[in-house]
């Protein structure tokens, strides 16, 4: 049985860094580095034999350009950017459960914010109820790599403009999908470098205290979400961040809260995180296609028997042939 071999695209960090992780991995699979360009109507790729190609573009890619890897004998695209014609958009922790391979072809991982935020609405809703909020991306210049300034304080961020994102309505609708209700989300971003924070203000069902909810996050990120939010008591420094494989590093210290109403803050880097989240991807993938083929070489092995089976002979008792007897012998 062959290694899965995975097409990697994009001069991103996080393709880069993927590349970097795919390559040390202990997942068996081989990895193609991959340049953008065709030649006519030729795959440039085909010859490769690409089980899995991963995009890593920074707009994302047509679904045109999918579909030509499909075409060429890739079994799954992956799209590490919110892709709104892709099969299906995947966030670990939240909707993970609904990856259906079969048919699947085209996955989007959405973006990093989105991979941060929609963890955090998710958690708040399972253990208070999220009736709607507001969630904010303040940018600050001392999150950019190899800053050494302590962690950006609630009271030091900027905000950026109020606007409807694709990566934060894409977050907002998955996460709708998953909770009760529609949440009501207006988005405010900015674009910090290497790493960002995310701001969530929401109305709840009830009226937690702040222990409360910090406990709610430490009991997720120790259970179904480990690995994929990390639970931090004191304040973040920028390096923990760009370090972390979390989709999700939740500063407890700055929790607020006032009757129903809660204000909780994340942070998350671009690319260790949404690599590691690709790397969890491709592994499932990659148990999929291996399981697809173990079944065609135990199909194959089957049928060759059975054909060998009845084409074979049985030999059966001998039965001695009659007297030849000679017309005038007694």
């Amino acid at each position: 049985m062959r290694p899965t071999r995975v097409g990697v695209g994009g001069d991103l960090r996080i393709g880069r860094h993927l590349h970097r992780t795919l390559a040390a991995s202990d997942l068996g699979i081989v990895v193609v580095p991959m340049r953008r360009g065709t030649q006519g109507d030729h795959h440039p790729y085909a010859e490769a034999g690409l089980d899995i190609v991963v995009e890593c573009a920074a707009t994302g890619v047509a679904r045109a350009v999918s579909v030509r890897h499909l075409e060429a004998g890739a079994r799954h695209v992956v799209v590490c950017a919110p892709e709104g014609e892709a099969d299906t958009t995947i966030i670990f922790g939240v909707n993970d459960n609904e990856l259906d391979p079969a048919i699947h072809r085209i996955v989007s991982t959405a973006s990093a914010g989105a991979q941060c935020f929609a963890p955090m609405v998710k958690v708040l809703d399972d253990f208070f109820g999220v009736r709607n909020g507001l969630v904010a991306r303040p940018e600050d210049s001392r999150t950019s790599l190899g800053a050494r300034a302590p962690a950006v304080r609630r009271d030091a961020a900027t905000v950026g403009i109020v606007l409807s994102t694709e990566t934060g309505s894409r977050a907002a609708a998955i996460v709708g999908q998953s909770i009760r209700g529609e949440p009501g989300v207006v988005i405010e971003t900015g674009s910090p470098a290497t790493t960002a924070t995310t701001e969530f203000t929401a109305v709840l069902e009830c009226e937690p205290s702040v222990d409360e909810v910090n406990a709610a996050f430490a009991d997720a990120s120790a259970g179904r979400l480990a690995g994929l939010l990390a639970f931090a008591d004191a304040p973040v420094e920028p390096d923990v961040v760009l370090a972390s494989s979390a989709s999700c590093v939740f500063d407890a210290a700055a929790t607020m809260t006032l009757g129903s109403m809660v204000k909780v803050t994340a942070r998350h880097n671009f690319s260790r995180g949404p690599s590691c989240r690709l790397v969890d991807l491709v592994r499932i993938l990659r148990d999929v296609i291996d399981a697809d083929q173990r079944s065609f070489h135990t199909s194959e092995a089957k049928r060759h028997t059975s054909s060998e089976a009845s084409t074979s002979v049985v030999a059966g008792p001998r039965i001695p042939s009659r007297p030849v007897v000679t017309p005038g012998q007694p």
